[in-house]
């Protein structure tokens, strides 16, 4: 009886030890993942990575303006590559209900067609966590935007890059 009453206690020890450790270690840390993420490119421009993005405000309206401010201001960690080359700029967004427009100064057009698609690819996944925006459409110097072939691109939603895996951002598109 005595060691079966050891035993227990012993056990509940151990077991009052490995919770107290989890537990301090997630204090000890401090870090909470993030639910929104700001996406760039990696240094060969050859795949879009990705960095937490905690927004000061959780609206539609902040979240539009600071994101779509720091891909304007070509925000990326160091050793990495913004979104946006360097001669190209927003003009203007505009969001109605669902669906967030920008448009993009006309050297966006003179991007090649593999950074073209990882930067839309990245505006796209940047700004499609935004409560309540569900499409994004970009236009070049007020025009729709088309691909090589002179067809316009629909709007982007979050499925439009399906074989990407958001949680897998090494992936490349």
């Amino acid at each position: 009886m005595k060691k079966s009453v050891s035993i227990l206690l012993l056990a509940a020890l151990i077991c009052s030890l490995f919770a107290g450790c989890s537990i301090e270690t997630k204090i000890q840390s401090g870090t909470e993942e993030s639910k929104y993420s700001f996406y760039y490119l990696n240094a060969a421009e050859t795949t879009i990575k990705s960095e937490p993005y905690t927004p000061k405000e959780e609206t539609k309206e902040f979240m539009v303006k600071d994101l779509l401010q720091k891909i304007g201001d070509r925000q990326a960690p160091e050793g990495a590559v913004s979104l946006l080359p360097e001669k190209v700029s927003i003009n203007s967004y505009d969001v109605q209900k669902d669906l967030l427009i920008i448009d993009f100064s006309k050297e966006y057009s003179d991007m090649g067609s593999a950074r073209e698609v990882l930067t839309r690819a990245g505006i796209l996944d940047t700004l499609i966590q935004i409560p309540d925006i569900q499409r994004i459409r970009f236009t070049v110097n007020g025009k729709e935007l088309t691909d090589s072939r002179n067809k316009k691109i629909e709007d982007m939603t979050e499925d439009t890059f399906v074989e990407y895996n958001r949680k897998d951002s090494e992936n490349y598109r």
